[in-house]
């Protein structure tokens, strides 16, 4: 991956006042602050691509995916229903206040009409089955409860989620735990339909996928009745 511009930009007019945190970071052409994730190409950031090093420095050495500082014993996340149901993040944990200052900035978050675009990506080895995600309908912003764990070859950081601290965005916004649960809901029979079409894992034998799916369809149902729970009316 190629090493950091830091030319000194403006920051955009309009946009939200930067918390500490985000003093650090520098500001792009467009005067939006780069987040410490983002990856550069030909000396310039593309906030589409995650920088891979990154998400497991952030997630393995305690500091923020958004401002690259040190967490000091904070851990947010901000993903949408269905990582919510199998708790688990692609992005690395970050500042309360730099996720917060993320849902009020951040364009693809604020727009209900973006969506992830690979045209115009650089070509490059880093990036070439990097998953560009898909914009989910809300976000949850939520806590971790212990220690978050990492599975490298995927890039998923995997946790469990503090109870007593939920909080939803849809397009920017706060919304109340009971305009999420629609949401939630939607995200089960997603999911489940996701493991129902989807291809066999090597790892499972042919002759037990029927049984599997079953498995991992009660398990994504368990998993969101307790969510649901957690969260209240």
């Amino acid at each position: 991956m190629e090493s950091e511009n830091k030319t000194a930009n403006t920051y955009a007019k309009g946009l939200p006042e930067r918390p500490d945190h985000i003093m650090r970071l520098p500001v792009d052409g467009r005067g939006y602050p780069v987040p410490y994730f983002a990856s550069y190409f030909d000396g310039k950031p593309d906030f589409r691509v995650i920088d891979r090093d990154k998400v497991i420095a952030t997630a393995t050495g305690k500091c923020c995916t958004i401002c690259g500082g040190p967490l000091n014993g904070e851990a947010y996340f901000a993903v949408g229903p269905k990582a919510l149901i199998l708790t688990c993040a692609t992005d690395g944990p970050s500042h309360k206040d730099c996720i917060e200052y993320a849902i009020r900035t951040c364009p693809f978050i604020l727009n209900p009409n973006a969506r992830a675009r690979r045209s115009g990506l650089p070509e490059h080895p880093a990036i070439r089955e990097q998953a560009i995600p898909e914009r989910p309908p809300i976000y949850g912003v939520v806590s971790v409860r212990g220690d978050v764990k990492i599975d490298n070859s995927h890039i998923t950081i995997l946790c469990s989620w503090d109870q007593a601290d939920y909080r939803f965005s849809k397009d920017g916004k706060w919304i109340e735990p009971a305009e999420a649960r629609p949401f939630i809901e939607t995200a089960i029979g997603e999911l489940q339909a996701e493991i129902e079409n989807g291809p066999r894992p090597p790892a499972i034998p042919e002759e037990k996928f029927e049984s599997w799916k079953a498995a991992c369809k009660t398990d994504i149902k368990t998993r969101a009745e307790r969510l649901l729970a957690q969260i209240g009316p």
